[in-house]
């Protein structure tokens, strides 16, 4: 009776990494339908795969085209993706944010770089910072870093009301690269893919 407890360990550990390996598989069969030219459908569903500390989840799939909300994972395009054009949102009054060229020298992600954040504001809602503290409406959206891990300094994001079709973003982790920041700044409509599903 006392090698019934290991060998039950030992088979619900097996069982764990069986799942593990089935999801990797089904993972990998479904990253190669959606990216094939071969379907006779253009599917509105991705998966992406977080390679970053931001988020503490791996596996999301994407829904193109979906709108989003407050509280909503978001997965969008680096601001280098964007033509010019699509950039230029309408300022709001009393707003200090200023969009990004495309082809900004000091962009430290290439164009097309997609990413995946937390909405926490949307259009017309008020962002307000003070000692580096942010807030959407009040409530706080955590602390923006002076430098970042290179020692380089970190110039801080837009305060005000957020334009139409813009979004305020976040992520948990203190290296986070979001909305906090001048260099992400306000999530632009055509900078939005879809809606993000965690997966695990």
């Amino acid at each position: 009776m006392k090698t019934t407890k290991p060998l039950m360990r030992f088979y619900l550990k097996s069982q764990k990494h069986r799942i593990l390996i089935l999801c990797v598989a089904l993972s990998t069969l479904l990253i190669v339908c959606m990216g094939s030219s071969h379907l006779p459908f253009e599917s509105p569903y991705r998966l992406g795969i977080n390679t970053t500390h931001s988020l503490p989840n791996h596996l999301f799939l994407i829904h193109r085209g979906e709108k989003v909300t407050r509280g909503d994972y978001v997965c969008f395009e680096w601001q280098g993706a964007a033509p010019d054009s699509a950039i230029q949102a309408p300022q709001a009054p009393h707003s200090t944010h200023t969009p990004h060229s495309p082809h900004s020298p000091h962009s430290p992600y290439p164009a097309s770089t997609r990413f995946i954040k937390i909405v926490k504001g949307l259009e017309g809602d008020q962002v307000t910072q003070s000692q580096r503290e942010f807030f959407v409406n009040g409530v706080s959206q955590g602390h923006a870093k002076e430098k970042d891990r290179l020692g380089q300094k970190l110039a801080l994001g837009p305060t005000g009301v957020i334009p139409t079709g813009a979004l305020y973003v976040w992520a948990p982790h203190p290296d986070s690269l979001d909305s906090r920041y001048e260099l992400a700044g306000w999530i632009q409509h055509s900078q939005i893919i879809g809606r993000a599903y965690v997966i695990f």
